[in-house]
Protein backbone atom coordinates (compact mmCIF):
# COMPACT_ATOMS: atom_id res chain seq x y z
CA UNK A 1 0.00 0.00 0.00
CA UNK A 2 1.46 3.39 -0.73
CA UNK A 3 1.17 6.36 1.58
CA UNK A 4 -1.53 8.36 -0.83
CA UNK A 5 -4.09 5.27 -0.39
CA UNK A 6 -2.80 4.70 3.71
CA UNK A 7 -3.67 8.89 4.42
CA UNK A 8 -6.19 8.67 1.72
CA UNK A 9 -5.23 12.30 0.54
CA UNK A 10 -3.44 12.72 -3.07
CA UNK A 11 -0.45 15.29 -3.61
CA UNK A 12 -2.75 18.23 -5.07
CA UNK A 13 -4.75 18.28 -1.77
CA UNK A 14 -1.29 17.71 0.60
CA UNK A 15 0.08 20.66 -1.39
CA UNK A 16 -3.04 22.75 -1.37
CA UNK A 17 -3.02 21.92 2.50
CA UNK A 18 0.18 23.22 3.32
CA UNK A 19 -0.26 26.23 1.41
CA UNK A 20 -3.11 27.12 3.37
CA UNK A 21 -1.85 25.96 6.98
CA UNK A 22 1.94 27.33 6.50
CA UNK A 23 1.59 29.74 4.10
CA UNK A 24 3.86 31.84 5.49
CA UNK A 25 6.53 29.63 5.50
CA UNK A 26 5.90 28.58 2.10
CA UNK A 27 5.86 31.99 0.89
CA UNK A 28 9.22 32.40 2.70
CA UNK A 29 10.43 29.43 0.71
CA UNK A 30 9.60 30.43 -2.26
CA UNK A 31 10.56 33.93 -2.35
CA UNK A 32 14.13 32.54 -1.16
CA UNK A 33 14.06 30.45 -4.57
CA UNK A 34 13.09 33.27 -6.45
CA UNK A 35 15.57 35.48 -5.01
CA UNK A 36 18.27 32.97 -5.93
CA UNK A 37 16.77 32.35 -9.25
CA UNK A 38 16.95 36.72 -9.85
CA UNK A 39 20.49 36.84 -8.71
CA UNK A 40 21.15 33.80 -11.18
CA UNK A 41 19.71 35.53 -13.97
CA UNK A 42 20.18 39.01 -13.20
CA UNK A 43 23.71 39.08 -14.88
CA UNK A 44 22.45 38.18 -18.39
CA UNK A 45 19.11 40.36 -18.18
CA UNK A 46 21.30 43.24 -17.34
CA UNK A 47 23.60 42.58 -20.74
CA UNK A 48 20.19 41.72 -22.39
CA UNK A 49 19.37 45.27 -21.51
CA UNK A 50 22.45 47.04 -22.50
CA UNK A 51 22.42 45.05 -26.02
CA UNK A 52 18.85 46.09 -26.64
CA UNK A 53 19.81 50.04 -24.81
CA UNK A 54 22.65 50.19 -28.16
CA UNK A 55 20.44 48.67 -30.77
CA UNK A 56 19.01 51.07 -33.59
CA UNK A 57 17.66 47.84 -35.84
CA UNK A 58 13.85 47.01 -34.79
CA UNK A 59 13.95 43.49 -35.18
CA UNK A 60 17.12 42.99 -33.08
CA UNK A 61 15.27 45.14 -30.63
CA UNK A 62 12.64 42.89 -30.62
CA UNK A 63 14.47 39.65 -30.24
CA UNK A 64 16.07 41.30 -27.15
CA UNK A 65 12.66 42.49 -25.52
CA UNK A 66 11.71 38.64 -26.25
CA UNK A 67 14.89 37.89 -24.53
CA UNK A 68 14.31 39.85 -21.75
CA UNK A 69 10.86 39.03 -21.28
CA UNK A 70 11.35 35.57 -21.06
CA UNK A 71 14.05 35.55 -18.29
CA UNK A 72 11.76 37.34 -16.13
CA UNK A 73 9.24 35.17 -16.31
CA UNK A 74 7.75 34.10 -13.36
CA UNK A 75 8.62 36.40 -11.45
CA UNK A 76 5.01 38.23 -10.04
CA UNK A 77 6.81 41.54 -10.14
CA UNK A 78 7.90 41.59 -13.09
CA UNK A 79 7.26 44.59 -15.44
CA UNK A 80 4.93 44.45 -18.56
CA UNK A 81 7.58 45.67 -21.37
CA UNK A 82 5.78 46.36 -24.51
CA UNK A 83 6.77 46.02 -27.93
CA UNK A 84 8.14 49.21 -29.68
CA UNK A 85 8.07 47.50 -33.65
CA UNK A 86 5.92 50.04 -35.71
CA UNK A 87 6.61 53.21 -33.61
CA UNK A 88 8.90 56.04 -35.01
CA UNK A 89 12.64 56.22 -34.04
CA UNK A 90 11.68 59.32 -31.71
CA UNK A 91 9.50 57.72 -30.11
CA UNK A 92 11.40 54.31 -29.72
CA UNK A 93 14.23 56.00 -27.85
CA UNK A 94 11.82 57.11 -25.08
CA UNK A 95 9.92 53.37 -25.03
CA UNK A 96 13.04 52.35 -24.72
CA UNK A 97 14.07 54.15 -22.06
CA UNK A 98 11.33 53.66 -20.09
CA UNK A 99 11.94 49.91 -20.44
CA UNK A 100 15.62 50.02 -19.17
CA UNK A 101 14.08 52.54 -15.95
CA UNK A 102 11.33 49.38 -15.21
CA UNK A 103 14.45 46.94 -15.72
CA UNK A 104 16.73 48.33 -13.45
CA UNK A 105 13.61 49.14 -10.90
CA UNK A 106 12.87 45.48 -10.98
CA UNK A 107 16.56 43.82 -10.64
CA UNK A 108 16.98 46.54 -7.25
CA UNK A 109 19.73 48.21 -9.67
CA UNK A 110 20.61 51.73 -9.86
CA UNK A 111 20.55 53.23 -13.38
CA UNK A 112 23.59 54.89 -14.77
CA UNK A 113 22.32 58.73 -15.47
Amino acid sequence: MSWKKILKINTEDAISDARRYASKDVQEGEQEQMDKKLETIKPAILNLTTQYMQSNDPKVEMQLLNSIKQLMRGFPSAPKLRRSKEIPIKMRTGIKNIHESHIYEFLGEELEA
